[in-house]
């Protein structure tokens, strides 16, 4: 969809790849982050422009964009069609994980959803920086409890919060070099803690903050998975596979549903695929520690975007029925029309539901056996055949 944006640098043209009407390019917090830069005194002209998710501030601020920090591959894909459709070039966004410090003399923040993702981001900012920086960290207000801006205060001595404005609020302060305890840290000592590993079955898997269920098995994965350790499973789905099968896992997370659907059958390969760039990360330290690593395909990029039609013989999916902080089954019919789309005829495709959410029609139409195999108050199984 397309949408005109109003901004104090301009008025810009910005789509967003949905359907869904509710739903906009930006929100009033990017407004009044916008406003707050230009009336600051001295007017910045290398910035670094932290979660911009469609491009909202990066299009407006591409004159003096120095550089983005963006994990999501649909995001970025969204800032680049956003800067071509306006005729506005700026840095491509770079992964967390893969930032290197530039000369910025100012960073912008979306804040994320995840308040453990927020500090981990401003803990690796912190770590990768050369000099001192003013930062500004903008989001809706009903988003941000207390702890937002405690987090905010534990890098930044100096840190305030704006009045709230249209249900939006800033943060600001000045990012310090070497201003909290761990001051000698750089971004190579920055380690896994142990708030990030969660065992099942004995095995220690691996998430970083800001991962879908980061540090534990969440409740819909752990009642897939007791179903791929059942008897009825191993007899209706494993058994089905042999050396030559192919498992898909799309939204992989840290790769817990396909590493251990790979670990129970005889297929040769497991396609592991996240927009995520942290979850790929996840995965990947994941399936080295199983030892599975050489059978595993691990892709960034939008659902199954780059895995071939008809290539695969069973998908496990616990597909996203959020978009932000905002529900949309949305998300989960692409996730149903891919993973149908990539099998094989006679594929087996096995979701875990919310209960609540109606996808009955969209799998119908998509294949051609659709029945749910185990059911709780919250969850429903699943099986599909293509």
């Amino acid at each position: 969809m397309n949408y005109t944006y109003t901004t104090p640098f301009g008025n810009f043209d910005l789509i967003l790849n949905t359907e869904d009407k509710s739903l906009r390019p930006w929100d009033a917090s990017d407004e009044y982050l916008l406003t707050h830069i230009k009336e600051m005194e001295i007017q910045p002209s290398k910035v670094l422009i932290v979660n911009d998710s469609h491009g909202a501030l990066t299009v407006a601020l591409a004159s003096c964009c120095a550089a983005g920090i963006q994990d999501s591959s649909l995001g970025i894909r969204e800032i680049k069609e956003n800067l071509e459709l306006n005729n506005k070039q700026a840095p491509d966004p770079a992964g967390l994980l893969e930032f290197k410090d530039s000369e910025i003399d100012l960073i912008i923040v979306k804040v994320p959803k995840s308040l453990e993702y927020f500090r981990f981001q401003l803990k690796l900012l912190k770590s990768k920086l050369k000099k001192d920086c003013p930062i500004i960290a903008a989001g809706m207000n009903k988003y941000l409890p207390e702890t937002f801006f405690n987090a905010v205060k534990e890098f930044c001595p100096d840190a305030s919060y704006s009045r709230v404005v249209k249900k939006a609020r800033y943060y600001e302060g000045t990012m310090t070099v070497g201003s909290t305890e761990d001051s000698t840290e750089t971004a190579e000592d920055v380690q896994p803690a142990d708030s990030d590993f969660f065992t099942y079955r004995a095995v220690n898997f691996y998430s970083y903050p800001g991962i879908f269920s980061h540090g534990k098995l969440d409740g819909g994965t752990r009642f897939l998975l007791d179903y791929l350790y059942s008897a009825e499973c191993n007899s209706r789905v494993i058994s089905s596979l042999n050396k030559d099968s192919v498992i898909v896992d799309p939204g992989c997370g840290y790769g817990i549903l396909g590493l251990q659907a790979l670990a129970l059958s005889e297929a040769s390969r497991v396609i592991l695929t996240d927009d995520n760039a942290l979850a790929t990360a996840c995965t990947e330290y994941n399936a080295r520690n199983l030892g599975l690593l050489q059978k595993c395909s691990i892709i960034q990029g939008n659902i199954l975007e780059g895995v071939e039609s008809g290539s695969t013989d069973l998908v496990v999916c616990n597909p996203p029925f959020h978009r932000g902080h905002t529900v949309s089954v949305e998300t989960g019919f692409a996730f149903i029309r891919d993973s149908a789309r990539v099998l094989k005829k006679n594929g087996l495709s096995l979701f875990v539901m919310n209960a609540g959410l109606g996808y009955g029609n969209i799998l119908n139409e998509n294949f051609e056996s659709v029945a749910v195999v185990r059911e709780n108050r919250k969850f429903k199984l699943i099986l599909c055949r293509r």
